[in-house]
């Protein structure tokens, strides 16, 4: 440094030196000034840079010295800023420091310790990797940090436990978005009888409570038809939303503007973590399994799993009769479309099930197809009416097994499923799977469980039975199908066993299709005939009805001592019965056939027997369902419909 500082001098006065010559030269007093400046110049340039280099030495000295001293230490300083447990480890292992959050994970300061003493099996080339340290597996990110001179490396560890992996987790389930539907199940009976002030009254006032919960909620709702809204949540408003059980429903039930028919919703919502277009999907299959089960209620589908809130309303009762028509030539198109026409109920039929199957055998006849009944078995509730159409010669031949309905169908074949929605249920299910063509017709609520590869579907909770609902579409198809007596009276039984003999679950559509029947020569003497019971059977339901029990909240329990085939109608019969006495709101009896154990539930509607069957395992409608048990004794059932009643009244 001193060699180089002699040059720049001696170089800057060789060179003022030269300037001050010429300048003589040319103008001699010019030239004098300029010398002397060149030599003040010179002294001043030589204490400047003198000091100055002698600074700057000291300075890079001072530095270098850092650098070579203090890897250890500028490792330490960076660590101890760091938000998670770090540590930095040479090459070798060895490891050069920790900060608190990494100390207090090892238990130890570090010093003197290799990396493997804490991570046997850790390995710097990967640069994410699982350790385990005292019972506690953490995720561990390993990058290089620098290279020292002599080549080799200095390398940064860092890890992420189990509560920070469940709270980051936690917060992406938190901020998922949560997509669905919203209907006014009943806007168009509500506003009808109100005048337009009314009705926008009503509007302004259910779309203000709707906008108010859901801006409350963090999320969005629009309007995009009329009584219909699209919703978008995130999984942490729905979760309280589920926690409050979805409180808007009492809330909407409450608005009135000058009527008194009660709004009621139904809310049907999506999760998935694939995609916001998947979470639609779910959230509209939520919406059509709401309205099938009778509206008033929220759904949350998640995969395959449903969660239901709600649905303790009657089922909405709209005017069909429209709807009945569009059914109706729907179905004679598919009809006229098929080669042949197989029709089947669900197991265990009754009469509604095997009424409805006659009534569609004579609409596909009568439209120049041929048509089977698909039986597996005949149950003791349709044995007398079977027993009557089986000895009838013009009959013959119209009953099918499941095997020979399978040799039969082909891919232009209709099926027809009658009096139930539920895969499960149905009575040939390999008759369903073969079946490319397929028509649903039921009266039920709706299950998670349900048909989904239906062509057509006719599906009326509000109904009293799946006979009335055949009995509209005959009536629609006017003079095309002219039923038979034998067939008026199997459609008549099957809307008598419904509907308690007329007295629940009745409409106007009910008895306008039981006159319509009787026009075409029902008669309800030989109905009356078809419900009769040999007397063993009476006293077994006597014998029933005499262990009735009272549980809580007016449900009766009891257990059928029969364990005949006959079992099942017995118990059904004796939960009819039991619904006359005094404070009785719900009928719930068990009987058990071979290793099966089958409960009955009956209710004039109050209490909504379908959710509490649903509760356990089981379904139906709002006054009559049931449940099958396999492998449990009775003891244990009726444990698990008393649990089924707690929980559906702790909901109420």
């Amino acid at each position: 440094m001193k060699k180089t500082k002699k040059i720049l001098f001696v170089v800057t006065v060789l060179l003022l030196a030269v300037l001050a010559a010429v300048s003589v030269w040319v103008t001699p007093w010019i030239g004098i000034w300029i010398i002397l400046t060149a030599l003040l110049s010179g002294l001043i340039g030589y204490v400047v840079l003198t000091l100055g280099s002698r600074g700057m030495e000291e300075d890079w000295e001072d530095d270098w010295e850092d650098m070579n001293q203090t890897e250890e230490e500028l490792v330490l300083n960076y660590s101890s800023d760091f938000p998670l447990p770090f540590l930095a480890a040479e090459e070798d292992g060895t490891i050069l420091g920790i900060n608190k959050d990494m100390e207090a994970i090892l238990h130890s300061d570090g010093k003197d310790k290799e990396i493997w003493d804490f991570f046997p099996k850790f390995d710097f080339k990967k640069s994410k990797q699982e350790v385990l340290i005292h019972d506690c597996v953490f995720d561990a990110f390993c990058s290089k940090a620098f290279q020292r001179r002599d080549g080799t490396y200095v390398y940064y560890l860092s890890l992420t436990g189990a509560e920070e992996k469940e709270n980051l987790k936690r917060q992406l389930e938190e901020e998922q978005s949560v997509c669905g539907y919203l209907y006014i199940d009943n806007y168009d009976e509500v506003a009808e009888g109100l005048d337009d002030s009314q009705v926008s009254i009503l509007t302004a006032l259910l779309e203000r409570k709707l906008n108010v919960y859901v801006a409350d909620m963090g999320g969005i709702i629009k309007r995009f038809e009329r009584g219909r809204y699209l919703l978008v949540l995130s999984n942490k408003a729905l979760q309280e939303a589920m926690r409050k059980k979805f409180d808007i429903l009492n809330d909407i039930k409450n608005t009135k503007a000058g009527n008194h028919i009660p709004v009621t919703v139904s809310i049907g919502l999506g999760v998935s973590e694939e995609s916001l277009d998947e979470a639609t999907k779910l959230g509209k299959a939520a919406i059509d399994l709401a309205l099938g089960r009778g509206g008033d209620q929220a759904i949350v589908k998640e995969k395959d799993k449903y969660h239901f809130f709600g649905g303790k309303s009657s089922e909405l009762s709209h005017n069909t009769k429209i709807r009945a028509r569009v059914k109706a030539d729907a179905l004679e198109g598919l009809i006229r479309g098929a080669d042949e026409v197989f029709i089947l109920g669900h197991k265990n039929p009754d009469m509604d099930a095997f009424g409805s199957a006659l009534g569609l055998y004579r609409i596909a006849t009568d439209l120049g197809k041929q048509a089977w009944i698909v039986l597996t078995e005949v149950s003791v509730g349709i044995e007398n009416l079977y027993r009557v159409v089986s000895e009838d010669k013009t009959y013959a031949g119209i009953f099918l097994n499941e095997s020979q309905a399978v040799e039969r169908i082909s891919a232009n074949s209709l099926l027809i499923v009658a009096d139930t929605f539920v895969n499960a249920l149905v009575d040939a299910r390999e008759v369903l799977e073969e079946a490319e063509k397929v028509f649903v017709i039921d009266h039920h609520r709706k299950s998670a469980d349900y048909i989904q590869n239906a062509v057509l579907t006719y599906h009326e909770p509000y109904a009293s039975s799946t006979c009335e609902l055949v009995t509209e579409i005959i009536r629609n198809l006017d003079d095309k199908v002219n039923l038979r007596p034998m067939e008026a009276d199997g459609l008549l039984s099957g809307m008598m066993l419904d509907t308690k003999r007329f007295s629940v679950k009745t409409g106007a559509v009910t008895f306008e299709a039981a006159a319509y029947l009787r026009r075409n020569n029902a008669d309800a003497a030989r109905v009356q005939q078809l419900f009769r019971s040999e007397l063993n059977q009476l006293k077994m339901r006597a014998a029933t009805i005499s262990r009735a029990v009272l549980y809580r909240d007016g449900v009766v329990i009891s257990v059928c001592p029969d364990t005949s085939s006959r079992a099942t109608v017995i118990a059904a019969q004796a939960a009819d019965e039991l619904l006359n006495v005094i404070d009785v709101e719900a009928a719930i009896v068990l009987c058990t056939v071979g290793e099966k154990t089958y409960v009955s539930a009956r209710s004039y509607g109050d209490i909504n027997v379908q959710m509490l069957m649903e509760k356990a395992g089981g379904g139906g409608h709002r006054t009559m369902a049931g449940a099958q048990f396999t492998a449990l004794s009775v003891p244990e059932v009726i444990a698990a419909v008393k649990k089924a009643v707690d929980e559906y009244f702790e909901e109420a």
